[in-house]
């Protein structure tokens, strides 16, 4: 697990996460591309939501987490 162990700043984080999220997508033989992943923290700072905008054989999908 690339997380277990380190100390990262949230940038590191979010573009590590970024990295993981792009990499597990794409052995979909559905999606063509990942065309973003975005985080934003919540309103309230503990939760961050994640925002992944990807294109599919069938059409371009917005999906947040």
């Amino acid at each position: 697990h690339p997380f277990i162990g380190k100390v990262m700043s949230v940038q590191e984080r979010y573009s590590e996460l970024k990295r993981v999220i792009t990499e597990c997508l794409m052995v979909n033989p559905y999606i063509v591309s990942i065309d973003s992943v975005e985080f934003e923290p919540d309103n309230h700072g503990n939760d961050v939501i994640c925002t992944v905008n990807l294109t599919t054989i069938y059409g371009e999908v917005s999906v947040n987490v």
